[in-house]
């Protein structure tokens, strides 16, 4: 399977509630997350911290970590990009 590139997965994100198959690192399992970065999911409380633009010179985090809210526990989550195994658009379940 192609790698998914981050810039991809963002723009996925940003247009759209996804679903994301990826594997966990700390104990390498398969895990589903619907996910997202669309402002207007997100509640307004969350909004004003720095999480949302995924700029990791501003949060002191690896280039290649996502950090996204995730939909059905709604709280920020997060992912390596280069765990992805799919991601697919999936906004229709959630409106």
């Amino acid at each position: 399977m192609p790698v998914i590139g981050r810039e991809e997965i963002l723009e996925s994100l940003r247009g759209s509630v996804c679903e994301v198959i990826f594997k966990k690192i700390t104990n390498f399992q398969w895990r589903r997350m619907y996910c997202t970065l669309q402002e207007e999911i997100v509640p307004r409380y969350e909004k004003d911290r720095l999480y949302i633009s995924n700029e990791p010179f501003k949060q002191q985090k690896p280039l290649e970590l996502i950090v996204v809210w995730d939909v059905v526990k709604n709280d920020w989550r997060s992912f390596y990009s280069w765990s992805v195994e799919r991601i697919e658009e999936n906004q229709e379940k959630f409106q």
